[in-house]
């Protein structure tokens, strides 16, 4: 990502594994995606509860396709249960 980018976050996890799974398939859709998570490199998930949740962070133009994607998976996940 160039640095004159603006980031956003579109989604929030409590847990890191779960943003990693969502990291990925925006990737797989071609959208760059960046993790935020405060927990030293998954060393201390523990502490993401004192210091913030795993977000997603995409570039701005991004934001609306990854939300729709994520919105897509979630609603696909539901109805297969």
């Amino acid at each position: 990502m160039d640095d004159n980018d603006e980031l956003v976050c579109v989604c929030t996890f409590s847990e890191r594994t779960e943003a990693e799974l969502v990291k990925s398939y925006l990737e797989a859709y071609g959208i760059e995606v960046m993790l935020k998570a405060d927990d030293v490199g998954g060393l201390f998930t523990h502490m993401t509860a004192n210091v913030g949740h795993p977000c997603i962070l995409v570039r701005a133009q991004d934001a609306a396709r990854a939300a729709k994607l994520i919105e897509e998976a979630e609603k696909k996940a539901r109805d297969e249960e």
